[in-house]
């Protein structure tokens, strides 16, 4: 049985559904992103009912006005002279982050390795030389 495979990748209708499944993967991931800053702003800074809706007013209009300056082309520039107003670096705002699998997964290694660099050198030493010695015993037995 013969078949045609078009060249050019993807079909209009291909390149529209997978336009819509990236799209509904961004809002789900922003939704929860904004979830965790609530339940942070509840949770560590005591936030109520009246302090999250006058955060969830200021928000969007926030979300306005960076769409603007998206638009722009000056996003990144108005949001350095925001932060660096802090005091803090804007360059170094996600230098530091650590996305929550891999923060998950490092200390699942952490909890397993209990041993320096410089005792790990030496066991990997060690294990060379217990390797050199079995294959020179295997050399001696079969010579």
């Amino acid at each position: 049985m013969k078949s045609r495979v078009k060249p050019g990748g993807f079909t209009r209708s291909e390149k529209r559904a997978l336009g819509w499944e990236v799209n509904r993967i961004v809002r789900e991931h922003t939704e929860k992103n904004f979830k965790v800053a609530l339940a942070t702003l509840i949770a560590d800074y005591g936030f109520g009912k009246k302090r999250l809706e006058k955060f969830m007013d200021n928000y969007n209009a926030m979300m306005k006005r960076f769409k603007d300056y998206d638009k722009d082309g000056v996003f990144d520039y108005e949001f350095n002279k925001i932060y660096s107003s802090t005091g803090l670096d804007p360059e170094g705002f996600t230098s530091d982050y650590i996305p929550y699998e891999e923060q998950m997964r490092r200390e699942k290694v952490k909890s397993k390795v209990n041993i320096t660099e410089s005792d790990a050198s030496k066991l990997q030493l060690s294990m060379a030389l217990m390797g050199k010695l079995a294959e020179d015993k295997k050399f001696e037995k079969e010579g």
